[in-house]
């Protein structure tokens, strides 16, 4: 699981983009990184261990946005950080 560290608000209220990276293995650490504010978040080196990671990630993704009550990953993009 990664370790995650909330960017700068200032640069979240002013719409500039962020990405999350660093120990990414399933739908769980990417919402760690979307919840802080993360609007794109990379697969690296799990993917070496299991080339098939990306697909299932997102696969995980779905069904846990669908729990969620989100449409698109967008809408948790920064849940995490009060406005």
């Amino acid at each position: 699981s990664p370790s995650v560290r909330f960017p700068d608000v200032d640069l979240f209220r002013h719409n500039a983009p962020i990405s999350g990276a660093g120990g990414v293995r399933s739908a769980e650490d990417v919402m760690q990184y979307t919840f802080a504010g993360a609007s794109l978040v990379e697969i690296g080196t799990a993917s070496f261990a299991d080339p098939h990671i990306p697909l299932r990630v997102i696969e995980e993704l779905q069904t846990l946005g669908v729990r969620l009550g989100a449409r698109q990953l967008i809408e948790l993009v920064g849940a995490a950080i009060a406005n």
